[in-house]
């Protein structure tokens, strides 16, 4: 098997291949050795943690996927650290992403483009009133729908 970084496990997760998901691009597919279920993995190197301000993003990230109890925001199940870097673990998400299906059957009709809009934000208005978010990056990688076009996940 060919991994595609230099840890090719973290904990009881074998990587498997890389996985866009939005503004990040150190993400995995993973598998998880004992229960064999497939979750994302998102790779920091500690060397990126350096200032003070980036370590705190961290925290605070942390902090509230922990804390986010949504049904279309993926979940946290785990942190692993490492000597050279930390894994956060996250349930895969659901359907497949915007972009691609965008680029598999065009853009968006209107009444369906509305529908995601609207859950859209309703995801940023519960990660601002609920979580204390005061940003949100939505991008066609971590907006995941199902085969019709309908919002089934998202990815922070």
């Amino acid at each position: 098997m060919n991994y595609v970084t230099r840890v090719p496990e973290a904990g009881n997760y074998t990587f498997l291949s890389e996985f866009k998901c939005g503004i990040y691009n150190r993400c995995w597919k993973a598998i998880n050795k004992v229960t064999n279920n497939i979750v994302i993995v998102r790779t920091i190197p500690k060397i990126d943690l350096v200032k003070h301000e980036n370590k705190s993003k961290m925290a605070n990230e942390i902090t509230l996927l922990k804390n986010s109890c949504h049904p279309l925001i993926s979940k946290f199940i785990e942190l692993i650290d490492l000597p050279k870097e930390f894994h956060i673990i996250m349930t895969e998400p659901k359907g497949i992403s915007l972009r691609e299906y965008i680029d598999k059957n065009g853009i968006l009709e209107e009444k369906l483009g509305q529908e995601l809009v609207k859950k859209l934000f309703t995801i940023a208005q519960y990660l601002k009133s609920t979580l204390g978010l005061e940003y949100c990056a939505f991008s066609p990688d971590s907006i995941f729908v199902d085969e019709k076009g309908h919002l089934v996940n998202y990815f922070i």
